[in-house]
């Protein structure tokens, strides 16, 4: 690692953050004339920034894409120089132990590529649900799709009613529901606030279970559990951190 210029950090825009631990990662972004593929580390503990050295298969350089972490690998996909300047939704991997970057191999890619977008992860499902954005002749985009990390498949997610096509707007996950909020279409800016339920919030007894289970040593033969207990112990797994009572 290498102390960066502060110049350089402080005059780019349309970097991807995401925290990891202590640590707020923020990849590439662009000057308004130059586009990066540099990754920097900001440590809330020191306050100090350093420039990271990674090796292997480096994304190009790119604004307005996402990131995100599961485990100890972050993911970006999506961005460009402006437009969109891949064929589809490439999905690039950095291992954070090893800082070597890697291209994920998705079987008959679907998805559609885009700048500008909004990109939430479910922990729960391990599934990437990205909305909205514009394409490389600037149309905004009403497309959403999610990317499931496990099967490695892209799917076109079919509603009811959606938000208008957008670009520049924001999205968040919480307890089962995705809300996406603002952005504009190039002639208006939206005012606005949507929620799409990916699951039903779950009752607080079995909120309670989940926790109790979690609690329990480790047995040496795992108990008959509904699918869709187990989904529910795992998210609180991944999401929380239960404290034992003394």
């Amino acid at each position: 690692m290498e102390h960066p210029q502060r110049p350089f950090l402080s005059d780019q825009y349309g970097v991807s953050i995401c925290w990891h631990g202590h640590i707020l990662l923020m990849y590439a972004g662009t000057t308004g004339s130059e586009y990066s593929n540099h990754l920097y580390a900001f440590d809330s503990r020191t306050a100090g920034v350093v420039k990271v050295s990674t090796s292997g298969s480096c994304p190009s350089r790119r604004y307005k894409h996402e990131s995100f972490i599961v485990d100890d690998c972050m993911y970006i996909l999506g961005g460009g120089s402006f437009a969109p300047t891949e064929s589809c939704m490439y999905i690039n991997q950095l291992n954070l132990r090893s800082l070597v970057w890697q291209q994920v191999k998705v079987q008959n890619d679907t998805s559609t590529p885009r700048t500008a977008f909004s990109c939430c992860v479910d922990p729960g499902t391990l599934k990437v649900w990205v909305f909205g954005g514009f394409d490389v002749d600037n149309t905004r985009l009403q497309a959403f799709q999610n990317y499931d990390l496990t099967s490695n498949e892209w799917e076109v997610v079919q509603t009811v009613c959606s938000p208008d096509a957008r670009a520049f707007h924001s999205m968040i996950y919480t307890q089962g529901s995705l809300y996406l909020m603002l952005g504009a279409n190039g002639k208006r800016k939206f005012n606005d606030v949507w929620q799409y339920r990916i699951r039903s919030t779950p009752p607080m007894l079995q909120m309670l279970a989940a926790y109790a289970y979690l609690r329990l040593p480790c047995p040496a033969h795992q108990p008959a559990i509904p699918d869709e207990m187990r989904s529910l112990i795992e998210s609180v797994r991944l999401t929380h951190k239960p404290t034992l009572s003394a």
